[in-house]
């Protein structure tokens, strides 16, 4: 059997090439009540949603574990491996995708330097069959907006359209910012907000040192 692996997504929608479906197609998942959580700041990107080493097996051969998933929009891959006591191995595979009809994801630098100025992306994409009029509001902690916090637009029918905000760090420390895409449909409001964190470090300074002397013969 095969050992266990990992899978990655891309938030540039048109450069990922997938093994199966394109994402965005078919009947998507809202993990969960998607009616109620559609507008909560998503804030959990943790890469592994689940691990257990042991789940214990009732006398039908089955088991149950119930377990939520992290925030990210992506695609994840469930496998189950059960063992005898007799060294016997099976496995199991499913897939599960956690997807919203309007969608937004943060493009940003992996850190920041205090007294950089610099703009953060906010790619949202429209995963419906109309043209959705959106609107995207930014809010940071840590920083300063440069520009305008609010960035409306129309994204066509199953593309993404890329907002700007310009962002000032003054002082080391951590730069917290939020992101919150909304759009009204005739069947009713859409919405999705993110929540993303970076490190403001110190501006290095290069010091260039020259030392000489002279050697007595």
């Amino acid at each position: 059997w095969r050992g266990s692996g990992t899978e990655y997504d891309d938030t540039r929608y048109h450069l990922r090439v997938l093994p199966l479906e394109e994402k965005g197609e078919g009947t998507s998942g809202g993990g969960g009540a998607e009616a109620a959580a559609m507008g909560r700041l998503r804030t959990r990107f943790d890469i592994t949603a689940y691990w257990n080493p042991s789940i214990p097996v009732g006398p039908d051969g089955s088991a149950r574990v119930t377990f939520r998933l992290p925030d990210a929009l992506t695609r994840y891959r469930i496998r189950a491996v059960a063992v005898t006591a007799g060294e016997r191995f099976g496995v199991g595979t499913a897939r599960v995708r956690v997807d919203r009809p309007l969608a937004v994801e943060a493009a940003a630098p992996r850190f920041a330097r205090a007294g950089d100025q610099w703009r953060l992306g906010a790619i949202v994409q429209n995963r419906t069959a109309a043209p959705l009029p959106a609107r995207v509001v930014c809010t940071l902690d840590g920083g300063t907006l440069a520009g305008d916090s609010v960035w409306t637009g129309t994204i066509p029918p199953g593309l993404t359209r890329r907002a700007e905000f310009a962002v000032r760090t003054r002082s080391a420390g951590t730069l917290r910012y939020r992101l919150r895409a909304s759009a009204t449909t005739p069947a009713g409001p859409l919405a999705d907000a993110v929540e993303r964190s970076l490190p403001v470090e110190l501006p290095l300074e290069q010091r260039t040192e020259v030392a000489f002397g002279r050697a007595a013969p």
